[in-house]
C-alpha cells in the first residue's frame, strides 16, 4: 500500500531494496526513505508550506471517524471565511436564493485529425420550482414523458369523435364481445367454429388501442363462418353487412400505425422522447398517403390529420411544413432514428428537406 503522504504529493512511486523511492509533484525532486518509515517524505513536504497544509487538513478529515460538520468546512481555517463572515453569509443567501433548472443534455464523441474529444449540449432547460427532491425531480420527468403520450390519445379521441361512419360496426362489435364473455351458450357455438384459443377481448374505455385489438381479432374470424356463428346461437341481428365488414378493415388500415405510436410512448425500458418527431410525422405522412384510398373513412382521416397538426403543431413548425417549438434533436440523437426521419417523413421539397438537415444538425453543435 501506497503512503498517504506519498499518495498525495510524489508520483513514481517505487520499493526497492528495501528502499522507497517517489518524486516530487511540486518540484520533481526525487525522495529516498527506509521501506517502513515516510519521515522523509512528510520533511520534504514540509518544504512546500501550502502543499503541506493542504495534506495536514486532508488528512484530518480522512482520520475523523465521525461524519464531519458543515462548520469544519468554514471554520477559521487559512484561506476559509467563518461562518459569521460577511462575505460567507453572502454566498449562503445567494445559494438559498438560487433558483432550479431541470435541463435536458446530450453527450456525444467528436473525432477531429488528432483525437477524439467528448462534448455536450444543452438541448432544453425548464423552470423548476418546489423542492429539489429525488421523488420530485422524477415525477416532473415523468411528468414530460407522459404529455406526448396524452397528446396522442387526444388526437386519436379527436378523430373517432368527429367519424360517424363506424357507429354500427362498432355497435355490433361491442355486443358481439359481450356475448362471447357472458352466454355460454353462444360461446360454445362460438369455440366449436373456431375453437377455443380464437376469441374477441373486451374492449376498455379508457384505451383506445383496446377497441382497436378487438376489431383486428373479429376480422382474424372468416365472415361468413362468423355470419354463420350468429344464425346458428340466434342472434341474427348482430350480422355485418359487407360494408361494415368493409369498415372495420378500413379502420384497422387507418388506425394501426397509431396504435404502433401509442404502445411506443407506453415503453418503460426504452427511450420514448426520442420517438415523438418521426413517430409523429410518420403519422402524418401515413394520413397523407391513405387519402386517395379510402372509401367509407375519409372524415376520420381529416379529422386525425387536422388534430395531429393542431396538438404537435411546433414539430410541423419546424420541419417547414406550418407557419415555434419541438425540434428534433431528440430523435437525431437516437441511433434508432438518427436523420432518416427528415428524407422519409417529411412532406417537402429536396430544397426544405435539407434546409431542415442543417437546422437540425445546428442544434446538436
Amino acid at each position: 500500500m501506497i503512503p498517504k503522504v506519498v499518495a498525495f504529493g510524489y508520483k513514481n512511486y517505487a520499493v526497492l531494496n528495501k528502499k522507497r523511492t517517489a518524486q516530487c509533484l511540486t518540484c520533481a525532486t526525487h525522495i529516498t526513505d527506509g521501506d517502513a518509515t515516510t519521515s522523509n517524505f512528510v520533511r520534504h513536504l514540509k518544504l512546500h508550506k501550502e502543499r503541506y497544509e493542504e495534506y495536514q487538513r486532508n488528512k484530518s478529515i480522512t482520520n475523523d471517524s465521525q461524519q464531519p460538520s458543515v462548520s469544519q468546512f468554514f471554520g477559521n481555517q487559512d484561506g476559509q471565511y467563518s461562518v459569521n463572515h460577511p462575505q460567507q453569509k453572502a454566498i449562503t443567501n445567494a445559494i438559498l436564493k438560487m433558483r432550479g433548472f431541470l435541463g435536458v443534455t446530450a453527450n456525444y464523441l467528436e473525432k477531429d485529425e488528432e483525437r477524439i474529444e467528448l462534448k455536450y449540449n444543452l438541448l432544453a432547460c425548464d423552470r423548476f420550482k418546489g423542492s429539489h427532491t429525488d421523488e420530485r425531480i422524477d415525477q416532473e420527468t415523468v411528468d414530460a414523458a407522459m404529455a406526448n403520450k396524452q397528446c396522442l390519445q387526444l388526437v386519436v379521441g379527436d378523430g373517432l369523435k368527429e367519424t360517424k361512419g363506424t357507429t354500427s360496426s362498432l355497435a355490433k362489435l361491442s355486443k358481439l364481445s359481450s356475448l362471447l364473455h357472458t352466454s355460454t351458450t353462444f360461446k360454445d357455438v362460438f369455440d366449436a367454429e373456431f375453437g377455443e384459443q380464437r376469441g374477441i377481448p373486451a374492449a376498455v374505455t379508457t384505451r383506445w388501442n383496446s377497441t382497436l385489438r378487438q376489431v383486428k381479432a373479429v376480422l382474424r374470424c372468416e365472415h361468413p363462418k362468423l355470419c354463420h356463428v350468429r344464425e346458428k346461437a340466434g342472434h341474427k341481428e348482430l350480422l355485418f353487412t359487407a360494408r361494415e365488414w368493409n369498415v372495420l378493415k378500413e379502420l384497422v388500415d387507418i388506425m394501426n400505425p397509431f396504435g404502433e405510436a401509442t404502445d411506443l410512448t407506453q415503453g418503460e425500458k426504452i427511450v420514448t422522447i426520442s420517438s415523438v418527431v418521426p413517430s409523429v410525422l410518420s403519422l402524418n405522412h401515413h394520413l397523407e398517403k391513405l387519402k386517395p384510398q379510402v372509401r367509407f373513412l375519409s372524415s376520420l382521416v381529416r379529422s386525425l390529420q387536422v388534430s395531429l397538426k393542431k396538438r404537435f403543431g411546433g414539430i410541423f413548425i419546424n420541419v417547414k411544413m406550418a407557419t415555434l417549438t419541438q425540434d428534433g434533436t431528440a430523435a437525431a440523437l437516437d441511433p434508432a432514428f438518427s436523420l432518416m426521419w427528415i428524407d422519409h417523413h417529411v412532406l417537402v421539397s429536396l430544397e426544405v428537406k435539407a434546409e431542415v438537415l442543417q437546422h437540425v444538425k445546428g442544434k446538436l453543435h
